[in-house]
């Protein structure tokens, strides 16, 4: 990317502005990030952010979608005497008036608020898993009197598990790759937890379970925190849309409590952390009393069971169709994911009824 297309990106949102740094910020898999510094008395920060247009393409949806979130919950923040637990940014208009500005090359591009925050080198520990959790749990609840008419679905069937087994049956039926029948272990697998999505049918059936605005991609990752471990910002809200309470805290369980990496080449280090389940659960919990209903807080284990096979479903089926969304570092990358997520699942599966009692007696 050429350097001196960053500075004139940023003048379409700060025309009059003094560019004293601008600095790419690495970790990201979907937008790239800059961190773009501005004289003044003191200096100002900001976030560029390239948007993902093959995974985002109606980019006008997204932004209306952020535009509502992040003022709803800067208005609700200012209100409210928490205002320092859920620190919010805005999003910043062109100079033409609009959230974002597509450039002569076809890139689309936002301006955010810059928010404080220290790097986190291992985010997994019982501290930090608490936090989050009653982050993410007060999170939602900020958003409850969001009108969901209002909020586009950007990305359709985002956490709709039934749907990813139905394309992983096509991708068995069709093999086009001809990996089914060296892998007819991982395919029995997913015929055992096959009552999962039975499972989550019904629950879809039932019209007293309430839709919600939610994150939908609550990995710890997505929260910043402060020098002294305190949580104080929800981020990447790209994928906030209508769906489930449930879905979040499953999520998160799922991306929180494995031991390993998601990738990791030996299943056997790969194990369930139920002491971050727990201190995770504690949090989201605390946060979410005021308005959880009954017949939601009595999936919230089963979701964690269901998003994680959900995730193995997707990654077994990319990888029986040729490796086609998700990137691979090597031929059988999304094999080994697809085997982290199973042998996560079943050791969840072994810690299933404390995982609903811990639920039940909070």
């Amino acid at each position: 990317m050429k350097k001196n297309k960053i500075p004139y990106i940023v003048h379409q949102f700060l025309p009059k502005s003094d560019i004293i740094l601008t600095k790419e910020l690495e970790g990201g898999i979907i937008n790239q990030t800059f961190l773009i510094r501005i004289k003044a008395n003191p200096c100002k920060q900001f976030i560029l952010q390239q948007i993902n247009h093959s995974v985002f393409p109606d980019v006008p949806a997204l932004m209306s979608n952020l535009k509502i979130i992040t003022e709803h919950l800067h208005k609700a923040s200012a209100q409210n005497k928490q205002s320092s637990f859920l620190q919010t940014f805005l999003y910043y208009q062109t100079i033409e008036g609009a959230y974002y500005y597509q450039h002569s090359d076809d890139t689309y591009w936002r301006l955010s608020d810059f928010i404080a925050h220290e790097d986190i080198v291992n985010p997994k520990n019982l501290k930090l898993a608490n936090e989050a959790g009653k982050l993410f749990a007060y999170f939602i609840g900020q958003l409850t009197d969001v009108d969901l008419k209002k909020i586009n679905e950007i990305i359709p069937g985002f956490h709709d598990s039934e749907k990813y087994f139905k394309l992983f049956i096509k991708a068995v039926k069709k093999d086009k790759t001809e990996r089914l029948n060296s892998t007819k272990e991982i395919y029995e697998e997913f015929i055992k937890f096959k009552y999962l999505i039975e499972d989550f049918i019904e629950i879809k059936k039932n019209k007293n379970i309430p839709v919600r605005l939610v994150h939908n991609d609550t990995k710890i990752d997505n929260i910043l925190f402060d020098s002294e471990g305190h949580a104080v910002s929800v981020i990447d809200l790209d994928t906030c849309m209508p769906g489930y309470l449930m879905s979040d805290f499953g999520d998160a369980i799922r991306s929180l409590s494995n031991t390993c990496r998601e990738d990791e080449k030996d299943v056997n280090k790969v194990s369930f952390d139920f002491k971050l389940y727990e201190s995770f659960a504690k949090g989201f919990l605390k946060n979410v009393e005021s308005f959880i209903l009954p017949q939601e807080k009595e999936n919230l284990a089963f979701f964690a069971l269901l998003i994680t096979y959900e995730q193995a479903l997707r990654f077994y089926t990319d990888y029986l169709s040729g490796d086609i969304y998700y990137h691979i570092d090597y031929p059988e990358h999304n094999l080994q994911r697809t085997r982290v997520q199973l042998k996560l699942l079943n050791e969840m599966n072994s810690h299933f009824k404390a995982m609903e009692k811990l639920i039940k007696e909070f």
